[in-house]
Formats: C-alpha cells, structure tokens, sequence
C-alpha cells in the first residue's frame, strides 16, 4: 500500500503483488444484519429497545472437556457459552451470541465464567463491535433492524455497559449493518463483496454520528476513538471526540484502502490494503508504518507484543512498534491466537506454540488424541475463547475445583 522511507517522512501510495483471502468470520461480519433477511424484520416503524436481562450467574462449567487444551489454560475451569458466531473480549469481558429460537441471544460472560448479562437480536444481526468511550467506560454496541413505513428494513445500534448490561446510548438511527472496523455503519451491497453504500462512523460517548462518507472523504475504520478516512489521495485520522485532525500522510492517486475483514490486529494498529494490494500494517496513533505485506497479525493483551507475518517470516513488534524477533514461518500458516506471552500459529493441520517476546518454540500442547483446541480470543487475565470440533468454549481463569459454576 505504502513505500517505507525514512522515520519523520511520510509514506506515500504505492503499488504491490498479492491478495489476502477472507476468513469465515469477515465473511460472516459482511453479511451481518442484512436487509436480504427480511424474515427476521420485526414491523414497527420506530427503532426497537430491546429488554437487557441481567443475570449474574456462572455459565454451565464442563468438568472434563474431550479436547486438548494450550498447556497454558490447563487446570482452569472451562464453560460453555453457547455462542454459535465468532467473540470478542475486551479487558476480560467476552461478548458471542448463540441461536435461542429464531433469534440471537446475546451475552456477555466475564473471566471467571460469569454470565453478566444478555439481549436479543434479530438472526441475522450478528455484527457488533466492543469500544471504549472518552471516560474509558467499556461498551458492546449491537446492531437492530425493524420494518420502516415504507415496508424495508431500518438499522439502529445501541450501546450497552459491557460489565452490567446497562444502555448507555440508543438506539439511534444508522444507515446500514454494522461494517466495522469499530463503530462503521454502511447500506449493505446488493452483491455479495460488493461496495457499500456511504460510510458512517459514530462517537462511542452518544452514539452520534461523526464523520460522514462523501465523494472526497471516505471512512475507513473507527478505532477507540480515532477514525482513519482518505481525504482525496491522503490518509487522514481525525479524532471522533472532537474532529480534530491527529496525522495526514500524503497519498497518490490510488483506489482508497480498505480495512482488511476477518482480522483483528490490536488496539492502536490497523490493517488497511488497496484492492488486490497486500496489507500495510499502521499505528493509528501516529501513521506510521509498522510492516508491509502483511498476511496475519495478532496482539498478545498482556504485554502488548505484536506477531506479524510477512511472507513466510513472523515477527515480533513490541507496543512501540520497533521489531525485537523474527523467524521462519511456512508460508500458508494462520496466526489463531496470541496471549499470555505465547502465539499459536496453524501449520497445516497442526499448531506451533512460539513465544511471543523471543519468537522461541515453546511448549503449546500435551501429546495425546483427543482434538486441539484452538485459542481464538484470549485476554490479558488470562482467560480465553477456544475453538473445538463442537464449537467454543470459555476457559476461564478460575483454578479448577475453585469455581462456583453448576
């Protein structure tokens, strides 16, 4: 996307060779909430408050699950948290949702198994995104559509407390399904892959919208208050407390990037590309480019190391972004998951455990036959989200025995 140069200079647009394929999970985030699922519009004229249950009880525990765990989340207690699309956690609060009839129930279970509190969607309505607001307050904010008066589907989002389930804001009006990443909202395509209609990016404080695309302005992504749009040829962030501009980098006449779908880097860093254009991973505090050609990327929670893969290379980046590791990696590996100072990256069928300050093989999985979990989502706290052949489950980090779950 950009040609590196020197620190204190700009990057400016460039050319590059190779695409990146689209996980099921940024399939599945593309089509959430769409108006193609008219089935699931509920006919009111006005935006919908859904009721919040408050729960505050553990999650059914599993006592002797039948898969392998990371040798790191053995002996804690595991939970099923019914969640049949892709979590996502935020300073040890996970937010899934599962299938309840015909809609989605959402909920949010914290690291020690808890069950905070739930809320219902529409099925289709699986795209949602957790964010923090100017005073810090963590949100889940959840898409909503409802029959307008002319009989098509209307989008509303809403903001919920993401330890107690209370409404902060909405729901307010939006264009379209949620389309990320953070709070960006757009009119689905007609066509799958398809472009979206004008992009709208929302203040996390009230739910206000706050940059909106144009012609000359487009919105690329939202992140915890910072919004990376292109300006004509320029790559610009600007702040959605209070639209002052932060950085500019100067650009040449170039399609405009785009956020790459199904990955989620870490706070404070994007990655963007330009149509077939490998990634460009970017801090957005400051613009400055942290790698090119990017294939996978992954943020350790707890010490803020990054693991990136370029080519058939990983390396390390500490929060600075300054490069401490590398080493070689096979060229269609998948980074699944990084935390707790250790990165797992899929190798074919099987899993390499590497340790995220060294870039070292370390020690991932006990030998045996029972199928690998695979860690998804894992928070600072040391509890985590854990792919299985059944669906995921919740490690939490309650020590086994010690818990209070059923």
């Amino acid at each position: 996307m950009w040609r590196s140069r020197p620190t204190g200079t700009r990057p400016r647009f460039g050319t590059a060779r190779s695409a990146v394929g689209l996980s099921l999970a940024g399939l599945l985030l593309l089509a959430a909430c769409s108006d193609t699922g008219q089935q699931d519009t509920e006919q009111q004229s006005e935006p919908i408050e859904r009721e919040v249950n408050v729960v505050e009880t553990p999650a059914p525990r599993i006592d002797d699950p039948e898969v392998r765990l990371p040798v790191q989340l053995q002996g804690l207690e595991v939970v099923d948290p019914g969640w049949d699309t892709p979590a996502q956690q935020l300073d040890g609060i996970f937010v899934g949702a599962g299938e309840h009839g015909d809609r989605l129930l959402f909920s949010a279970i914290d690291s020690e198994g808890v069950i905070r509190w739930e809320v219902e969607r529409p099925a289709s309505c699986i795209g949602f995104t957790l964010a923090r607001t100017s005073e810090d307050q963590t949100i889940a904010v959840l898409s909503d559509q409802h029959e307008g008066d002319d009989g098509l589907a209307e989008f509303s989002a809403s903001a919920y407390d993401l330890h107690t389930g209370g409404r902060l804001w909405g729901p307010v009006e939006v264009p379209g399904p949620h389309q990320g990443p953070g709070l960006v909202y757009a009119e689905p395509s007609a066509e799958p892959m398809g472009a979206t209609g004008p992009r709208v990016a929302l203040d996390a404080d009230t739910g206000e919208p706050v940059l909106d695309e144009t012609e000359e302005q487009q919105v690329i992504g939202e992140y915890h208050g910072t919004a990376v749009i292109s300006d004509g040829p320029d790559l610009v962030a600007v702040s959605t407390r209070d639209g002052d501009e932060l950085w500019r980098q100067d650009g040449e006449a170039e399609p405009t990037p785009r956020a790459v779908p199904g990955i989620e880097p870490g706070p404070g860093i994007a990655l963007l590309a330009q149509d077939e254009h490998p990634p460009t991973l970017i801090d957005v505090t400051d613009g400055q480019i942290i790698a090119e050609d990017v294939h996978d990327v992954s943020t350790d929670m707890s010490t803020g190391t990054r693991v990136v893969q370029v080519g058939e290379q990983l390396h390390g980046y500490d929060p600075d972004g300054e490069q401490i590791w590398n080493r070689a990696a096979a060229p269609e590996s998948t980074i699944r998951g990084v935390g707790g100072v250790i990165g797992y990256v899929q190798e074919g069928s099987g899993l390499r455990a590497i340790n995220a300050l060294t870039g070292e093989t370390a020690v991932g999985f006990d030998e045996g036959d029972a199928d690998l979990a695979v860690p998804e989502a894992l928070a600072a706290q040391g509890s985590g989200v854990v792919l299985t052949a059944d669906g995921s489950l919740l490690v939490t980090n309650v020590v086994t025995g010690e818990g209070q779950g059923p």
